[in-house]
């Protein structure tokens, strides 16, 4: 029997990104055609952005083979508009990339060997010391020992947004999680862990500190660690609790 859905699917959270947004899928798609990625489809999962993301996105889609708009609703944080768009497609491998392409579309074909190999899940890791700066810099090198003591996460890099996961890898992670904000990349870490799944890793040594803050939330990145912070707590507290069993 045929099936109806893609070998991979591409989930792009957005909020306030019509500067962009429009230009990037088209540089996107170009990429997989010319890296014959022949099967996959764009979503787009969308906090109803209020200066026009939407019409960027529906501007292309006739120069975009296979790419839909998704509405998520108000917002509510990214973690939500990942797991919705994760739970709601079918696809064999499911892959979350921020939208600015501050990981550059190369590391994609590292994607491709992950899905040759049948992996479970891979994540983006970058340096922090090298990919950040300053204030953030500083924060990422705290959070990821705090990651390590609290969560038991033996991860370089948590929040890369970057991360690819096998369809039924996604569907029980992505099922379990309750976070809707920044803490959700470590939560689903935690749970991919819980029940035994190998999290390969994929370098990025190239990674682009495009934009400081968050449009999806407002805040900047100490405003940002501050909630992260609060929410590591809160998967602390959920696994003891059995939460994710």
């Amino acid at each position: 029997m045929a099936r109806d859905y893609p070998k991979l699917l591409i989930i792009i959270p957005t909020y306030k990104e019509a500067g962009v947004i429009g230009h990037n899928l088209i540089m996107l798609d170009r990429f997989l055609k010319k890296n014959r990625f022949r099967d996959y489809l764009i979503v787009v999962a969308d906090a109803d952005s209020p200066d026009g993301t939407r019409d960027q996105v529906e501007s292309v889609i006739n120069k975009v083979d296979s790419l839909e708009y998704l509405s998520t609703g108000a917002v509510r944080g990214k973690g939500y508009q990942v797991k919705l768009a994760m739970l709601k497609y079918q696809a064999d491998y499911k892959l979350f990339m921020d939208a600015d392409f501050a990981t550059p579309l190369k590391h994609l074909l590292e994607v491709k060997v992950k899905i040759e190999d049948n992996s479970d899940l891979a994540v983006g890791i970058r340096d922090v010391l090298t990919s950040h700066t300053g204030l953030r810099r500083w924060i990422s090198s705290i959070g990821n020992i705090l990651t390590r003591v609290i969560l038991g996460l033996n991860i370089a890099d948590t929040q890369c947004g970057f991360k690819v996961f096998r369809s039924d890898v996604a569907e029980l992670v992505f099922a379990k999680q309750t976070l809707d904000g920044w803490g959700f990349d470590m939560e689903i870490l935690l749970i991919a862990k819980k029940y035994h799944y190998k999290i390969d890793t994929i370098k990025i040594d190239d990674w682009q500190d495009i934009q400081e803050g968050s449009k999806i939330s407002g805040q900047n990145p100490l405003g940002i660690a501050i909630d992260v912070f609060g929410e590591m707590v809160r998967v602390r507290v959920n696994s003891i609790l059995g939460k994710y069993s």
